[in-house]
């Protein structure tokens, strides 16, 4: 039974910091921190990490990498909210817990992976530039007949808004309760208790 703990479990790990390393083969919790491998073929990059790339799977249930590469271009692990760019700096002010699974998302390789995101980043500008494109159905965004189909397979929480990094941080902790309470909540507690992480 999918109790009220194990889904405020799930949500504690959704929101748990994610390191990369090449220095062990598995996923382990140490230190409040979860440790990844990574058989992506890239630089190490947390949201393309073993951990997270098996959490894509469960929630899109679609395969994301085969052999150290990207199956579908359409579906390439890539960090929502990353902080902001205040007035007159060109140099981004990075939000701290950034590098969690509720942070995480899959969108086209070009738009995250490939080079920087449209918008700069910014998750609302992001989401009003995927909204314009499915309507001319845009080949990178055909899985979806439109945007609402959109923002509930990514787990979108209503009334989204990444201008500030107080604001960002509230996204991330929305799509962890998001993520938690829906139907592949259960999935996700069975996927974190295989590596021990309560």
């Amino acid at each position: 039974m999918y109790t009220k703990k194990k889904q405020q479990q799930v949500e504690d790990v959704l929101l748990t910091q994610i390191v990369v390393t090449s220095e062990a083969n598995n996923i382990f919790k140490h230190d409040g921190k979860i440790y990844s491998s990574q058989s992506y073929n890239s630089g190490l990059d947390p949201d393309m990490s073993d951990f997270a790339v098996t959490f894509y799977e469960i929630i899109y249930n679609k395969k994301i990498i085969r052999d150290g590469q990207i199956i579908n271009t359409d579906f390439a692990g890539d960090t929502i909210n990353t902080g902001i760019y205040k007035k007159g700096q060109r140099k981004k002010v990075k939000l701290k817990n950034r590098h969690c699974l509720a942070n995480f998302w899959a969108i086209p390789y070009i738009h995250g992976r490939k080079r920087e995101k449209p918008k700069r980043d910014y998750l609302d500008s992001y989401l009003a530039f995927v909204e314009e494109k499915i309507l001319i159905q845009d080949d990178n965004f055909k899985e979806y007949h439109d945007f609402s189909e959109f923002k509930l397979a990514q787990f979108i929480p209503e009334g989204i808004n990444s201008n500030t990094l107080d604001s960002q941080e509230i996204s991330i902790k929305d799509r962890a309760q998001l993520l938690a309470k829906s139907e592949i909540g259960k999935t996700l507690w069975q996927y974190f208790n295989e590596y021990c992480l309560f």
